[in-house]
């Protein structure tokens, strides 16, 4: 497979061009995604998403035949759901209408590391995803939501995009007042001192700046934070998969210290 995708790279000469894949299965009535993969998988599709930012996957048997992924500038025009192993492929996987493909338009000569994201009217640089941290958080949880669509992983560096989510979840949780209140709390039970008025008022106090700190709208984002770095293990663990996600131990894979300090209390 390395070999298909060394060739497939020459011939594509690092720019991106406009690629269709048909997967055939033998019936897809009353089939799940779960059933399509014991047949097959995505390990020459993932060749072709990894060096095409223009690429729609199709599904059919003959008789019957649906949307299973698309990107770039096919999605537009063939959206797809986000894939999960237990869907019925007739019931939730959109017909195509081929038709379609006269409004589909491709930058020619454009490099594989620009890719197009629905809410931008320009490319993103594949090549500038360590500077992300540095953007309005908002934007960034954007761009980060449509990076991470099935579509889109081959795409990712696997190093580069952990130490990007990991600055990006160390720079919301940074508050220096909490730090700093963690810190006397810290001194205060190896002093003694546990259990003092002076402790249970550090502790009220540690509770309310918490509080204003961790609002609905940042554990939102940790959260998604998170499950995009639980995605990225079980993708790279096995890329071949159509769908990813669906038994993510989350709080096993992502408790951080900053979710361990409520329990400070028990230095009462």
């Amino acid at each position: 497979m390395n070999q298909f995708k060394i060739q497939l790279s020459k011939k594509m000469n690092n720019q991106s061009a406009p690629i269709m894949v048909i997967f055939t299965h033998p019936d897809l009535k009353y089939t799940t995604l779960y059933n399509v993969s014991k047949f097959m998988d995505m390990s020459i599709p993932e060749s072709f998403l990894s060096l095409s930012n223009d690429v729609l996957i199709i599904i059919q048997d003959g008789v019957h035949i649906r949307t299973l992924m698309s990107k770039g500038v096919f999605s537009q025009h063939f959206p797809a759901p986000a894939l999960d192993e237990s869907m019925l492929i007739l019931d939730k996987l959109p017909t195509p209408y081929f038709h379609k493909l006269e409004n589909v338009f491709v930058d020619s000569g454009l490099p594989s590391n620009l890719i197009k994201l629905n809410h931008r009217s320009d490319y993103f640089d594949l090549n500038l995803l360590s500077q992300l941290p540095e953007i309005e958080i908002n934007e960034c949880m954007l761009i980060l939501k449509q990076l991470f669509e099935r579509a889109m992983l081959p795409k990712l560096n696997k190093e580069v995009i952990n130490k990007t989510l990991d600055t990006i979840i160390k720079k919301l949780e940074h508050c220096p007042e909490l730090n700093e209140l963690y810190k006397e709390l810290c001194l205060i039970a190896g002093s003694g001192k546990a259990g003092t008025p002076e402790h249970k008022n550090l502790i009220a106090k540690y509770d309310s700046v918490r509080k204003k700190h961790k609002t609905s709208d940042l554990s939102a984002k940790l959260n998604a934070l998170h499950n995009y770095k639980q995605l990225i293990y079980e993708y790279f663990g096995n890329s071949t998969k159509f769908a990813y996600g669906s038994n993510r131990a989350m709080n096993a894979n992502t408790i951080k210290k900053s979710e361990l300090e409520i329990f400070g209390k028990c230095m009462q």
